[in-house]
């Protein structure tokens, strides 16, 4: 698979999960949380450089769950570096969470379904030459 087409597919996935998360973050809600953190900004750097890294590598649905979880990166770690807090709104299950939130939950199933299909197929793959090369 061409590097083209996983760099597109990362940045199609983080794009759309930033201008979603930012967007809703922008309508009014009835109940909203403010969540501080002290997080330095050089984390996000290091954070999101990994995940371009793994968005490029290997398989469109490690690029798509990295991708998510660059995007939900941006949004909350724009909004901690600018304001000093992420803003959570979204009720589920007793807890308050935001769109950056899901997407990053989102890109981590993602990411590890892509890594488990890789794993099996490249086993497969082996087994077959391992079949192939004994007849």
């Amino acid at each position: 698979m061409r590097l083209a087409t996983r760099f597109t597919l990362w940045l199609v996935a983080g794009v759309a999960s930033l201008l979603t998360d930012v967007i809703t973050k922008a309508a009014p809600h009835s109940l909203v949380v403010n969540n501080h953190a002290h997080t330095h900004p050089i984390i996000f750097f290091v954070v999101g450089s990994f995940l371009g890294a793994l968005g490029l590598w290997h398989s469109r649905l490690l690029a798509v769950g990295a991708g998510l979880m660059f995007g939900g990166l941006c949004g909350n770690g724009g909004q901690l570096i600018l304001h000093g807090y992420a803003t959570d709104w979204i009720p589920i299950g007793g807890w308050l969470t935001n769109v950056a939130d899901i997407s990053g939950a989102a890109g981590l199933i993602c990411c590890f379904t892509g890594y488990a299909i890789s794993a099996v197929s490249r086993q497969r793959a082996t087994y077959q030459s391992e079949r192939a090369e004994s007849c």
